[in-house]
C-alpha cells in the first residue's frame, strides 16, 4: 500500500526472518500514503529489547525503559539520512505506565489521532482499523475516541491537533475543536517546555497560517503568551495577527524569522514577557527580544553613515535576521518596500566602496594604537578603535594610518570628543 525505503524493507525483513512480525506506523506511513519521502521511520515488533540487541547489534539503544533502538542510514548525507527507531509494541511515548502488546492491533489503539493509526507490512497487511484513508480524503482531524477523554489524559495533545493542522492544511473536526475549547485550562506552565516546541513546529510548517489561526480562536493562544496578555489584546494586535495568520505561509519557513512576525503582533512590553514566558533557546530568546526592541529603529536608519553605524553596534548576524524579518513583515503585510531597499543600496555601496564598518576592517590595530603610546591596555585600544571607526563611518577617506592614528590621539586625550561624537553641531 506504502512505499517504502530499502534500509525499512531490510529491517522488517530481518525481524520476520527471526521469527518475529514488524510493522512501519504512525506518521511516517501517512507522510508515505500521501506521497511524501519520509527519512524518520517508526517500527513496532512483538520483539522485545534482547531480542532487538541480539538482531541487530550495532543499534543504539535510545530508551532502555521504553526498549527503543535506532538505526541510522546515510550518515553522510543530513538531508539523505534515513533515521528508523525500533520499538516492542506498547503504551504510547507520553504514557508514564509502560505496558507492552502482543499485537499491533493494540498498539494503533494507543494512538490519539485517526490519521496517525496506520501500518503497513508488505508482506504482511495494511490496517487501517479507524479509516484513516477517509479522513485523509476529508481534510480532516479527528482523535480515536471522544476528543474530551483525550485530551484530558494527555492535555498536550491540544496542541498536536493544532501541528496536524498546520502540517497538513487540514482542519480540525468540531468536536475535536470542541474537546480543546473545554480542556485549555488543563494546560499549566508546567507543560511549556512542550509548547515552546509545539510553537516553533506550528510557525515553521506549511500552513502555519491555518495553525496559528486555530491557536487563537480555541484560546491555546492564551497558554503560549499567557491568558492575561491574550485576554487584553487591543484591536489593533488582533488585526496584526489575523493578518499574520493570512499572510505567514508567503514567507520562507524559517523558525526564528517567524516566531519574530508571531511576537510583533503584540505590544512591546507584552511580548518581551510572552517571549520569556517560553523556554526558547539562548540564541532564539535574544534574537527575539532583539526583534521587538529594533523594529522601529532599523526602520528609521536615514542615512549611510547611520547604516554603517547600526551594523557596527549589532553586527552582521544580528543585522541579517532584523533585516529579513524586516523583509518578512513586508510580505506579510505588503508594506512599501522603500526602507527595505534602501538598506540594500547602502549595502551595494558598502560591497562596492570597500568601506570600514567594524574595528577590525580599520588599517590599524590594537597592537599599533598601543604602540604609537595612545593606550596602555589592549582593552583600552579596543575601545579607541571602536570610537574610531565611526569617524571612519563619516569620512571613509581618513582610513589611512597617518590620520586614522591622528584621530585616535584626539580622541585618547579628549573625553568630550568621546562623548559628543555622534552629535552634529548647528551653526
Amino acid at each position: 500500500m506504502i512505499k517504502l525505503t530499502k534500509e525499512v524493507n531490510n529491517i522488517l525483513k530481518e525481524l520476520e526472518k527471526n521469527g518475529f512480525e514488524a510493522y512501519a506506523y504512525g506518521k511516517c506511513v501517512r507522510e508515505s500514503y500521501l506521497g511524501e519521502k519520509p527519512l524518520d521511520w517508526d517500527l513496532v515488533t512483538n520483539a522485545r529489547l534482547d531480542k532487538l540487541k541480539r538482531i541487530f547489534p550495532g543499534a543504539e539503544i535510545i530508551d532502555e525503559n521504553r526498549e527503543i533502538i535506532r538505526l541510522t542510514f546515510n550518515e553522510e548525507s543530513e538531508e539523505d539520512m534515513i533515521i528508523v527507531d525500533v520499538s516492542p509494541y506498547g503504551t504510547a511515548i507520553g504514557d508514564k505506565n509502560i505496558k507492552f502488546y502482543d499485537d499491533i492491533e493494540s498498539q494503533l489503539k494507543e494512538e490519539s489521532f485517526v490519521l496517525n493509526s496506520m501500518a503497513d507490512n508488505p508482506d504482511r497487511k495494511f490496517y487501517d482499523i479507524y479509516d484513516a484513508r477517509a479522513d485523509i480524503k476529508a481534510e480532516i482531524i479527528k482523535t480515536i475516541g471522544d476528543p474530551k477523554e483525550v485530551f484530558k489524559k494527555t492535555p498536550v495533545k491540544m496542541f498536536e491537533a493544532l501541528e496536524l493542522a498546520a502540517e497538513l492544511g487540514f482542519d480540525v473536526d468540531n468536536d475535536v475543536y470542541e474537546g480543546i475549547v473545554a480542556n485549555v485550562g488543563l494546560l499549566g506552565d508546567d507543560c511549556l517546555g512542550y509548547v515552546t516546541r509545539s510553537l516553533e513546529r506550528i510557525v515553521s510548517s506549511e500552513h502555519a497560517g491555518l495553525g496559528l489561526n486555530i491557536l487563537a480562536d480555541t484560546g491555546l493562544l492564551g497558554v503560549v503568551v499567557g491568558k492575561e496578555i491574550f485576554e487584553s489584546m487591543k484591536a489593533s494586535n488582533r488585526s496584526d495577527y489575523i493578518g499574520l495568520c493570512e499572510g505567514i505561509d508567503k514567507t520562507k519557513r524559517v523558525t526564528d524569522r517567524r516566531l519574530g512576525l508571531f511576537y510583533y503582533c503584540f505590544a512591546d512590553k507584552k511580548a518581551h514577557l510572552a517571549i520569556d514566558r517560553l523556554d526558547f533557546s539562548e540564541k532564539t530568546n535574544d534574537r527575539l527580544h532583539d526583534a521587538i526592541k529594533e523594529k522601529v529603529k532599523l526602520n528609521f536608519i536615514g542615512s549611510f553613515v547611520e547604516y554603517k553605524n547600526y551594523i557596527c553596534e549589532k553586527g552582521w548576524d544580528r543585522y541579517n535576521y532584523l533585516n529579513n524579518l524586516s523583509k518578512a513583515q513586508r510580505m506579510v503585510y505588503d508594506f512599501q518596500a522603500s526602507k527595505i531597499d534602501s538598506r540594500q543600496y547602502y549595502l551595494t555601496e558598502i560591497r562596492k566602496t570597500g568601506d570600514a564598518v567594524f574595528p577590525e576592517d580599520l588599517v590599524v590595530d590594537a597592537n599599533d594604537v598601543m604602540e604609537a603610546g595612545y593606550a596602555d591596555t589592549k582593552e583600552r585600544a579596543d575601545e579607541l578603535l571602536r570610537l574610531a571607526v565611526e569617524i571612519i563611518h563619516l569620512k571613509p577617506n581618513k582610513n589611512n594610518r597617518n590620520d586614522l592614528l591622528k584621530e585616535i590621539k584626539k580622541l585618547s586625550k579628549s573625553k568630550f570628543a568621546v562623548i559628543t561624537r555622534r552629535v552634529h553641531w548647528i551653526k
